[in-house]
């Protein structure tokens, strides 16, 4: 399974610690399972891309091409990884000196949130109003109507 943010053990190593991560992924012969680890980063990646998809619109593959390379993203991805990890051993966590799932979690996505917000800025090319410096007249057809239970303007006028 191909990684979208090239998340690797190091990585993960690097935010909590080599000792979790062994311990978290031990197969029971004192090395790693990497087919679990694999599996951890893999769903770490796939909430944020679910989150993403929400916020980009469309699949995957038609997102801007910087996406897989920004080390933002990739933050956040690694965060939802560990937050994963983490619930999947609690224990582990707990006394490797780590947060909980949900501190993990949580400052993911609020980190998410922030960074799409800053990539939402406006165009440089702004639109002019069509009524400045004037007045602007309605030449669209009206109809005037009269308000149910009032007196018909069918009158004169």
């Amino acid at each position: 399974m191909a990684s979208y943010w090239n998340i690797t053990q190091t990585d993960l190593e690097f935010k909590t610690n080599k000792g979790f991560v062994l311990a978290a992924f031990d197969n029971g012969t004192g090395t790693i399972d990497i087919a679990a680890l694999t599996q951890m980063i893999a769903d770490g990646e796939t909430e944020l891309q679910s989150w993403l998809v929400g916020e980009l619109g469309g699949q995957v593959a038609s997102w801007p091409t910087d996406i897989s390379a920004d080390p933002f993203y990739k933050a956040i991805a690694i965060e939802f990884a560990i937050a994963f990890t983490v619930e999947r051993h609690p224990e582990q966590a707990k006394q490797a000196g780590l947060g909980t799932h949900e501190s993990y979690y949580n400052r993911a996505t609020a980190r998410a949130e922030r960074i799409i917000a800053g990539r939402q800025q406006a165009t440089v090319a702004t639109e002019v109003p069509r009524n400045q410096g004037g007045m602007t007249p309605n030449l669209d057809p009206t109809m005037y109507t009269s308000p149910p239970g009032s007196a018909s303007n069918t009158g004169d006028f």
